[in-house]
Order: structure tokens, then C-alpha cells, then sequence
């Protein structure tokens, strides 16, 4: 299985939450791409940041592939995935 780093992200003035996945970090178990999280957390948030001005980082997780294209599959079908109350 391979992992991705996936970031959820909402917009000022949205209440839907974006979901971002690096697809260039690519992991071959879940414990180094936790690790990697923990490492480079703020380095990422930066990075999200300088890449969606105006955004807030919610959340970083790791995915794993198959869950990542039910995800997109989902999303392809024209749904919010989840909204943001908070």
C-alpha cells in the first residue's frame, strides 16, 4: 500500500472543507508518513499557506491510495465531502 500526505483546508467566508494531497511525498508505510507529519508539521502548514493564501489549515493526515480514490470518486460525483462548523 502506498501513503500520501492529505491536508483539509477551508477558505475564509466558506464553510467547505478542500481536501489537498501531495502526491509527490509518497510513503511505503503509514509510521513514516506519520513520522514525517510529526517532523515537518509546521513546514507543511507554512507551505499550504504560501500555496492557498487565505485558507486554514484544519487538518494533515496521512491516506493511504485506496482510500484516497474513494475519496476523489466521491468527490467526482459532485458532493461535499464534509462541512466545516467550527
Amino acid at each position: 500500500m502506498v501513503w500520501f500526505i492529505m491536508a483539509a483546508i477551508i477558505f475564509t467566508g466558506s464553510d467547505t472543507v478542500h481536501f489537498k494531497i501531495n502526491q509527490f511525498s509518497q510513503f511505503n508505510i503509514k509510521d513514516e508518513c506519520v513520522e514525517y507529519i510529526n517532523t515537518y508539521d509546521k513546514f507543511i502548514k507554512a507551505g499550504l499557506n504560501r500555496s492557498f493564501p487565505g485558507s486554514k489549515v484544519i487538518d494533515i493526515r496521512c491516506v493511504d491510495n485506496e482510500t484516497m480514490q474513494q475519496l476523489q470518486d466521491y468527490m467526482n460525483r459532485g458532493k461535499n465531502v464534509r462541512r466545516y462548523n467550527g
